[in-house]
Formats: structure tokens, sequence, C-alpha cells
């Protein structure tokens, strides 16, 4: 039996604010989608050396799991408020399942404490030029945070703690979404491959794309591929959600036609379920940013998205993939794809 006096003194709460010149949009997705790429995985998670990245799935729920070379996960903590470009809060229990860390025994919470803790100690030991205690490790990664935040741009300042992301300003803006429910007249794994492939994209979205599909892997479509580079569509977006035939994710700009806001990314997310022979796709778009042109992007998208794009996927379906030296306006869908961050998540 584990006796109190084992388990050890109970340790204050870690608080750190940064300051960095990205948007509450940007930033999120940063910590969030990009989470593999600042946080040093060879040094500090469970796998150690042979940890290829980190993944945080975005949604209340969400798993948060290290992805070894082999391709084992394991598990570091899971989402507990996902609020975009507003609000992340995080359960960390590394090396433990979700249901394992939700006892209501104190003791046994307290005992799984002790563990996290000493597990923690040897991470912040890994590696031979490695921080040397906890508090060099927190110094390191806030430190690595901020550089990859500031990007050189002047944008507006927020805060960020290292488990609790609390972004200023809860604007609307952040509170608005782009969705939609769509019946697309066949099976998941067909529907699927239209999004996630070279190919598949070249039927409905856009003449031909570039997808490598993996998390953080590339995902280009290209609306007009004789022009040149950054003016092609959109270039180089980052896959950042990806669960076969289930749920698929990547970054997305804003067109050149506004180009104050083009450098900075939304999160389109698209959940397959099956619906008999058909597949029934949820479509959103969210991490928008405030101000006169990130609305005009909005209504952009909100006409792009639900009059050509996802009208275009039915259509391909039906009537087979689209000719691009022809292509006209396909039916859109009904009304607008706009809706508050509350409304979508009831759906």
């Amino acid at each position: 039996m584990t006796k109190i006096e084992d388990i050890g003194p109970y340790l204050e709460p870690v608080r750190k604010t940064i300051t960095v010149r990205r948007t509450p949009a940007e930033a999120f997705e940063i910590f969030t989608a990009r989470f593999g790429s600042w946080w040093p995985v060879k040094k500090f998670s469970l796998h150690q050396a042979g940890t290829e990245t980190a993944v945080i799935e975005p949604r209340v729920g969400g798993a948060i799991y290290e992805i070894a070379a082999d391709g084992e996960r394991a598990p570091w903590g899971h989402v507990r408020v996902w609020e975009p470009g507003v609000r992340f809060v995080m359960a960390w229990h590394p090396g433990h399942d979700a249901s394992e860390a939700g006892s209501r025994d104190p003791l046994r919470r307290r005992g799984r404490r002790h563990a996290r803790r000493a597990r923690a100690s040897r991470l912040a030991e890994a590696g031979d030029e490695g921080p040397r205690d906890a508090r060099q490790l927190r110094t390191g990664l806030g430190l690595r945070v901020r550089d990859l935040l500031q990007g050189g741009m002047r944008m507006n300042r927020i805060g960020i703690a290292v488990v609790l992301l609390a972004l200023a300003g809860r604007a609307a803006a952040a509170q608005r979404v782009l969705t939609a429910e769509v019946l697309v007249p066949a099976p998941v794994d067909r529907v699927w491959a239209a999004w996630t492939t070279n190919e598949g994209i070249a039927t409905f979205f856009a003449p031909s794309g570039k997808v490598d599909l993996r998390v953080d892997g590339a995902y280009s479509v290209y609306f007009n591929p004789e022009a040149k580079p950054g003016e092609r569509g959109a270039e180089n977006m980052r896959i950042v959600a990806l669960d076969p035939m289930k749920r698929f994710a990547f970054t997305w700009s804003a067109p050149t036609s506004i180009p104050s806001v083009r450098s900075q990314r939304t999160i389109v997310t698209l959940d397959f379920a099956p619906a008999g022979e058909q597949t029934r796709l949820t479509f959103t778009q969210w991490g928008w940013g405030e101000g006169a042109d990130w609305d005009k992007a909005y209504d952009y998208f909100d006409n792009a998205w639900g009059r050509i794009v996802l009208p275009r996927l039915v259509e391909r379906f039906k009537s087979g993939p689209v000719d691009w030296k022809y292509a006209g306006m396909p039916t859109p869908l009904d009304g607008s794809m706009k809706k508050a961050l509350a409304e979508a998540d009831q759906r």
C-alpha cells in the first residue's frame, strides 16, 4: 500500500507568460497544430531519441501523444478546453491513458502526480546537453515557444501559459466559424481519397494539387498552376490532423486578393461518417482573426466553399470529375455557412 508520507509534497502550479508578435489565431495554430514542430521531442518525450513528432488532436477530448519512429503512440494527455484563437487547456498525464488519469481517489491521484514528477525528472535529464532540472526545462521550452511564435511580425501581443493558453481579447471573430454538413453520394474511402490525394484534388477541388499525407506534411491546392510560386493557390499548407477515413484537417490561407492576411492561417477540419452507401461530410473552418480584411476573408470563403468547392464535390460523384477547361458553376449549398462557434459545437 502507498503511504502518504511516500508521495511527497504538493507542487505549486507552474505559471509562465510570454509576449509574442502574432495574432491569437496564429499563436493558437502554432501552439496546437504545429505542436511537434516546436516541442523538442528527441529530448523531452517517452521514447526520447526514437520520437518522431507529437500531436494534439483538435477537439475537446482529443488525445495528445507522441509518435515513435516505428509508429508506436504514447499518450501525454488530452484536450479539456478547445476554443480556437482564445483558450486551450489540456490534462497532462504522460504514459497514462485519459481513463487512468480520471480517478476520483485522491490518494491514487497524488500517487500518479508522484509518478509523473519522477517521469518528468527523467525527461529533464534526457540527453547529454539537455537541461538538468525542471526549472531549466521550463525556461528552455518557454524560449522555444517564444522564438517560434515571434517570427519578426508586427501583430497583436498575447500571453501564453505552458499548459493553459489564454489568448488576449475574447473577440467575436475568434468565436465564428464556417461550417456545413454535406451528403456526398459515394462511400467514405472514395470521398477521403478526393481530399487527400493529388489525383483526387484534381477531380473537384482544383486543376492540380500536391499532398504529403502525414501529420505536418505539406498540402498544396493549385487553382492557377501556371502562375508563379506564391500565386498559384493555397501553397504549402500543413496537415494538422490525420485519422484515416474519419478526420482530416489542414491549415488554409486567404486568397491573393486579400494580401494583408494571406500570410496568416485558419484551419479546415473535415469529419467523415458513413451514411449507408454515402458519406456525411462535416466541414468546419475556424481560427479567424479580427478586422475588416479578416471580415472580407470570412465572406470570401463563405462563398467559395458553399457555392463552389463543396457543391463540386457532390457533383463530382454524381456526374464525374470536373473538366477544368469547361468548368461551370455548380448548384450552391442552401444558405450561409456562417455560424457562431457555440452554435457549431451543438451540431
